[in-house]
């Protein structure tokens, strides 16, 4: 076998062993009776001659390039677009899991949180990686959408989300319109809505579509 070959089988097996079976430098060292600079030394000549790739496996790849042109184009500065995948199912969830992961540390660092009702916000909080989250309450943000048999409506979204972060919350026991001026002027007095009336002057934070 000749030198480079030699050379080549070196640093194969150094990378298996440091990145694979996670040597130590020191356990390297001793293994190979190299010393602790040239064992990191072959270390870097297998990623420079390409025998160790590095891939990172983004959950959510975005499209950095079409986000500057966004950015540039409509003055935005913050905006995020993920790259399509294959399957239709797996684009919707990775929007889904990536707004997730956007909003969550937003909502912990708020003290009262307001929800809308709908179906991107009943994914979303689906998507949210389940914490603890004692100082938060979530409220809602507008009166029921009268959606009793559906888990999109308005107090169970509140009630979803609250329990995704093992959170406070409040609802509002009361129709989504109130044509008449005097009913909703007394509606503000009933003492089942009033904390979540006077939550909703503390918002830090509120999610609608």
């Amino acid at each position: 076998m000749s030198e480079e070959m030699d050379q080549h089988e070196l640093l194969a097996n150094l990378a298996q062993d440091y990145y694979l079976s996670q040597l130590s430098l020191a356990e390297l060292a001793e293994k190979y009776h190299l010393s602790r600079y040239l064992v990191n030394k072959y270390l870097d000549d297998a990623r420079r001659e390409g025998i160790v790739t590095i891939n990172i496996a983004a959950p959510n790849p975005r499209n950095l390039e079409l986000e500057k042109v966004f950015q540039k184009t409509f003055d935005i500065p913050h905006i995020y677009i993920l790259m399509d995948n294959i399957s239709p199912t797996e684009t919707t969830e990775n929007i889904l899991n990536y707004s997730a992961h956007q909003l969550a540390p937003m909502i912990a660092q708020s003290k009262v949180v307001g929800l809308t009702w709908g179906g991107t916000i009943f994914n979303i909080i689906n998507y949210f990686p389940v914490s603890v989250l004692e100082h938060v309450t979530f409220t809602q943000f507008i009166g029921e959408n009268m959606k009793y048999k559906s888990a999109a409506g308005s107090m169970r979204m509140v009630e979803l989300a609250a329990a995704r972060f093992s959170a406070e919350y409040l609802t509002m026991t009361g129709p989504l319109y109130i044509i008449d001026d005097a009913t909703r002027e007394k509606m503000a007095q009933e003492i089942a809505v009033q904390p979540a009336f006077a939550a909703s002057n503390r918002w830090t934070y509120y999610l609608q579509p």
